[in-house]
């Protein structure tokens, strides 16, 4: 498979998850919810900015809690 014949797959992937998604707004939170933005009970999860989002952030390189 040529870099060009992956790159269209995914694109159509996309455009077929993004027309189902669409469709109404139960499906476009079944779609988040299968890919791990939402919690099953459809809450956003922590890492994108949910409840709780401030434990699990990351420091920024240079902040004296970075792990570097």
């Amino acid at each position: 498979m040529t870099t060009a014949e992956r790159n269209w797959k995914i694109a159509a992937q996309i455009s077929a998850t993004t027309s189902k998604g669409l469709k109404s707004r139960k499906a476009a939170r079944d779609i988040l919810i299968a890919e791990g933005i939402y919690t099953r009970g459809g809450n956003l999860k922590a890492e994108f900015g949910g409840k709780g989002w401030r434990s699990k952030a990351t420091a920024a390189p240079g902040d004296p809690k970075h792990p570097a």
